[in-house]
C-alpha cells in the first residue's frame, strides 16, 4: 500500500490506536456512487507486521551465521597444525577474507532472494 491509503492508515493508527483501526469499519462511496463497507487499514496493518518480521528474522539469521561461521574458523584455527608463523598468518588471512566475502557479499543476496519457486 502506498500512496494515500498509507497516509491515511498512518494517521488512523496514530489517532486511534491500532487495534481500533484494524477492525473499523470504513464507508465510503465507489465510482457508480454507491455505498461500500470495508476495513480499509487491515491490510496495510498486516503487511507492515509481516515486513517487520521478516526483517528482524532476516537481521538474527545473519547473526546466527556469523556465530556458526566464527566457531568453525576458530576450531579450524586451533587444529591447524601450521609448520611456521608465515604459513599460519597466510591461512588466517585467507580463512578471513572467505570469511569477509561471506559476509558482505552472499548474506545480503540470499536473505533477499525470492525462493519460492
Amino acid at each position: 500500500m502506498q500512496g494515500f491509503l498509507e497516509a491515511f492508515c498512518k494517521i488512523e493508527i496514530k489517532a486511534h490506536g491500532i487495534l481500533k483501526v484494524e477492525s473499523k469499519v470504513y464507508n465510503w462511496k465507489s465510482a457508480n456512487n454507491t455505498m461500500v463497507d470495508g476495513k480499509l487499514c487491515k491490510t496495510y496493518i498486516y503487511e507492515t507486521l509481516e515486513t517487520t518480521v521478516e526483517n528482524n528474522m532476516i537481521k538474527y539469521l545473519i547473526i546466527i551465521i556469523n556465530f556458526v561461521i566464527r566457531t568453525v574458523v576458530s576450531l579450524i584455527m586451533a587444529y591447524c597444525g601450521c609448520d611456521t608463523e608465515s604459513i599460519k598468518l597466510q591461512f588466517v588471512t585467507n580463512v578471513v577474507f572467505v570469511c569477509q566475502f561471506f559476509n558482505t557479499g552472499v548474506l545480503p543476496m540470499l536473505c533477499t532472494a525470492n525462493l519460492s519457486g
